[in-house]
């Protein structure tokens, strides 16, 4: 996929969907799924660019409101990552790689991917999302570079950004509950 502006995302990502549904089905085959899977992740990203910089402070809202563990995804092998979002009721947390994984989460559950209006126009969580035909929604925040002092729009697309805690709440309310 280009990481620029010049081509719509729509006219940028190839894909079958029915080859993504099958590799789906194949690999859920083939975990475990064990009991006891957590119900509600908030995922840690630990990445310098696309930094959600109040990641902390919303992880403990998440927490301490709503009921969600705090975790890395990226340090479970691949199939305890199939397992966990297969188990999975609700799922947030900011774009990264670990939003592959979206494909495997079970139907009934809720997904909230969060973003800078840099990157807002990425396809690729919705997508994931609707290969395991999830609830899925979007949270949109501040970048804290603006697009003026970018030296490219590559840098826009990756600029660390934040959420409005007052939006949080009201996504976590409204979609998660």
């Amino acid at each position: 996929v280009p990481d620029n502006y010049i081509r719509p995302w729509s006219e940028s990502c190839f894909g079958s969907f029915q080859t993504l549904t099958s590799f789906r089905q194949m690999v859920i085959s083939k975990a475990n799924q064990k009991d006891g899977s957590k119900s509600s992740i908030f995922l840690a990203r630990f990445s310098k660019h696309r930094s959600l910089e109040n990641e902390l402070k919303l992880s403990r809202i998440a927490s301490d409101e709503f009921g969600f563990e705090y975790l890395a995804a990226e340090k479970l092998s691949f199939l305890d990552q199939v397992n966990l979002f297969h188990g999975a009721e609700r799922i947030i947390g900011a774009g990264g790689a670990h939003m592959a994984n979206f494909m495997f989460a079970n139907p009934d559950c809720r997904i909230a991917s969060m973003t800078s209006r840099h990157d807002y126009d990425s396809p690729v969580p919705a997508l994931m999302a609707q290969v395991s035909e999830a609830r899925f929604l979007q949270i949109v925040g501040n970048p804290l570079t603006s697009l003026e002092r970018c030296d490219s729009l590559h840098q826009a697309r990756h600029s660390n950004f934040e959420i409005d805690t007052k939006t949080f709440r009201k996504v976590l309310k409204n979609h998660f509950n």
